[in-house]
């Protein structure tokens, strides 16, 4: 499996690791986002929070919402369809493009 996330650092290097993911068809069709969803250790080792993804329709466009647990951001995302919206996800998250922000801290609700 192509390994797509990176440690954030100082450099950028370092890129996520871990045992081999059971890749069933949906990590086929979408390599980088199981990868997000799933892998918990970077190369050198270090823990990492897996992150996730909430879905829904809000007039009319299917969003997501990529929550990246380790770094505490998250990013929008929407299309036409579950598929498509999905495939955006994909998209950039293979090309570091996601337009992340800080999460909002849901600790005192």
């Amino acid at each position: 499996m192509a390994r797509y996330l990176q440690e954030p650092g100082k450099n950028g290097a370092g890129k996520t690791t871990g045992d081999e993911l059971n890749v069933d068809s949906f990590g086929a069709a979408f390599p980088a986002l199981w990868e997000f969803m799933c892998l918990d250790r970077w190369e050198n080792g270090k823990s990492r929070v897996a992150g996730s993804l909430t879905l829904f329709v809000e007039a009319g466009v299917v969003k997501c919402c990529v929550n990246d647990k380790d770094r505490r951001m998250m990013s929008f995302v929407g299309a036409s369809g579950l598929v498509a919206v999905l495939e955006e996800v994909e998209l950039q998250l293979q090309e570091s493009r996601m337009g992340w922000r800080p999460a909002k801290d849901r600790s005192g609700r």
